[in-house]
């Protein structure tokens, strides 16, 4: 069975302190950011635009990438969020 992705308004890019739908408890989440096609498309785009010296800003923004929240207590998949790109 393919795991369900959420997207929480709760969620931001940075761990964020949440009652967890699994254990129920209130805690902080961890976070794992994975970078996505759309970081590499903005990037991709800056280099074109001979911006090549500017082009690692995407992977450091936390907007232009995936960011998948875990409940720090019980270590289950809350959710994700996903950056508006409005950094980018």
């Amino acid at each position: 069975m393919a795991e369900m992705i959420y997207y929480n308004d709760q969620l931001k890019s940075t761990s964020t302190h949440i009652e967890c739908p699994k254990c129920q408890a209130l805690t902080s989440t961890n976070v794992e950011v994975k970078n996505t096609k759309t970081t590499h498309i903005i990037a991709g785009i800056m280099c074109l635009f001979c911006m090549c010296l500017c082009a690692w800003l995407p992977y450091t923004i936390n907007d232009c990438r995936s960011v998948r929240h875990y409940c720090q207590r019980c270590n289950r998949y809350v959710g994700n969020y996903r950056g508006n790109y409005r950094f980018c």
